[in-house]
């Protein structure tokens, strides 16, 4: 049978020396920068709402909103497919101005555009004032 090694006294010192110091220097540096949780943490974070997981049906494409769970690509196209038959028809104004307008889409009923309310966003689009440089019909003078 094979010795085993077997540590000397002063070795067996050396080590709880150093693990006693480690300890000390760890219990030093908790005690000088301790960590606060609040008591209880609070149910969602201060930005929960500006994720990137609510999206707009008025701009997002087929691959972003068949990304929405329940909401297949069926269901995406139809959306896409409204909107753009509805903005031809009536330029300047939004297919989806309330999460009831989804309705309106073949294959969507009340209950499932309940469902997808948590997912969707009908943010107003940024309005620019009618002098702004990138205004087409804009006169400036040159």
């Amino acid at each position: 049978m094979p010795a085993r090694y077997t540590w000397t006294i002063s070795q067996r010192r050396a080590l709880i020396a150093l693990i006693f110091l480690a300890g000390t220097g760890l219990s030093i540096e908790a005690y000088r920068h301790p960590i606060e949780y609040s008591d209880p943490p609070p149910a969602s974070g201060p930005r929960t709402n500006d994720l990137a997981d609510r999206m707009d049906p008025n701009t997002a494409t087929a691959a972003e909103l068949s990304s929405i769970p329940n909401l297949g690509p069926k269901h995406a196209d139809a959306i896409i497919a409204y909107r753009e038959s509805f903005t031809s028809s009536h330029p300047g104004q939004r297919a989806y101005e309330k999460i009831e307008d989804l309705t309106k889409v073949k294959g969507i009923g009340r209950t499932t555009a309940e469902k997808l309310a948590a997912h969707l966003t009908f943010d107003e689009p940024a309005t620019q004032p009618a002098d702004w440089p990138g205004n087409p019909t804009s006169r400036q003078a040159g």
